[in-house]
């Protein structure tokens, strides 16, 4: 008979724990990957051996820094197009 992990011991990672992965090593080791450099995080995200999620982490908030640069940028087209 298989038994099935019971709620009490299949972990959840707390609501913010996926806003903003650490980083695991380096020189920034231990900080989330929302407060490094963006040099650095292309950096890193170039390493051959970078493995997931680290890497999937990294391009998530590589993505997420590209579309707040854009929202500034968005906001004024629709200011101009009105």
């Amino acid at each position: 008979m298989q038994s099935t992990p019971s709620s009490s011991t299949t972990a959840t990672p707390p609501p913010h724990a996926s806003a903003s992965a650490i980083m695991p090593f380096g020189k920034y080791k231990g900080s989330p990957l929302s407060d490094l450099p963006p040099d650095y995080l292309l950096w890193v995200s170039l390493l051959p051996d970078l493995r997931q999620p680290l890497l999937g982490a990294i391009l998530k908030e590589m993505g997420r820094r590209i579309v707040e640069l854009d929202q500034p940028a968005q906001h004024e087209r629709e200011a101009v197009e009105k």
